[in-house]
């Protein structure tokens, strides 16, 4: 199994319906997204069936994007993004 795309706002409470995006929410909580990609990663990785996924939303300006201030689901420029570096390091 491939998981498409999966991913979460760097937001409180964002695996509760990650999918709804317009949830207004100012501030920014960078280690709920690093919990939550972490999460995916040891409920699914071990698995036989599990191929891996694609990240929401992973932009090509790189330097541009994402970022600490940013709430957004792209894990560029955030401490989750070293996270990511890592596990797919150990792959």
């Amino acid at each position: 199994m491939l998981f498409t795309e999966f991913g979460y706002r760097s937001i409180d409470y964002n695996a509760k319906r990650p999918w709804e995006f317009s949830r207004t929410q100012d501030k920014v909580n960078l280690n709920a997204q690093t919990n939550a990609l972490q999460a995916i990663y040891n409920q699914f990785w071990g698995e036989d069936w599990f191929a891996g996924g694609f990240l929401w939303k992973w932009f090509h300006n790189h330097e541009f994007v994402g970022g600490l201030k940013n709430n957004r689901f792209t894990p560029q420029n955030k401490p989750t993004e070293v996270l990511i570096t890592s596990l797919y390091a150990n792959r």
